[in-house]
């Protein structure tokens, strides 16, 4: 049904998925802190969304201060 639909529909539908995701996440925050201002709301957004992207888990230096603080927290 979807491949069906033309490029310029699927965009569209892509961008109404992604702003109805970012008024969740909007909502959530809010709900989670009622005075949060709009830059602690945008902030919120960007690190839901896009500090997992940026931050990457799997890299040599992040696996080996991972190691290193696993290692602290045993002792």
């Amino acid at each position: 049904m979807l491949m069906q639909r033309t490029e310029e529909e699927r965009l569209i539908m892509g961008c109404a998925m992604r702003n109805t995701a970012r008024k969740l996440v909007e909502a959530s925050l809010m709900e989670q802190n009622l005075l949060a201002t709009e830059a602690k709301i945008r902030k919120g957004v960007f690190l839901r969304f896009l500090w997992p992207r940026i931050r990457r888990p799997d890299t040599r230096q992040d696996s080996r201060r991972d190691r290193a603080h696993d290692l602290q927290a045993k002792q």
